[in-house]
């Protein structure tokens, strides 16, 4: 694996590992669809690493975010998603 070969790669592999489930996992526990993880994902994709946006860019395929720090945002962004996903389904449960 190259993030094992380039460390400056970490925080960019672990936003994307962690961020991006977790995000789908709570918009489809509250939207019960795919359709709107679906759509963010594409904007987000196409302005973030596409064109540059840093804030947008999970993965921090460019410097800019990198230098930011935007990935680590994200990992720390990441257990509150699926804490919320988590209380949102139990919510949804109990109600039935």
């Amino acid at each position: 694996m190259r993030v094992l070969t380039e460390p400056g790669l970490l925080p960019g592999f672990l936003a994307g590992t962690l961020f991006i489930p977790s995000l789908a996992l709570l918009l489809g526990v509250v939207g019960k669809a795919e359709r709107p993880f679906q759509i963010l994902m594409l904007i987000t994709w196409y302005l973030g690493p596409m064109n540059g946006l840093a804030p947008l860019d999970i993965t921090a395929a460019t410097t800019g975010a990198m230098a930011q720090g935007v990935p680590w945002f994200y990992v720390a962004a990441s257990p509150v998603l699926l804490a919320l996903a988590v209380l949102a389904r139990q919510r949804q449960l109990k109600s039935q």
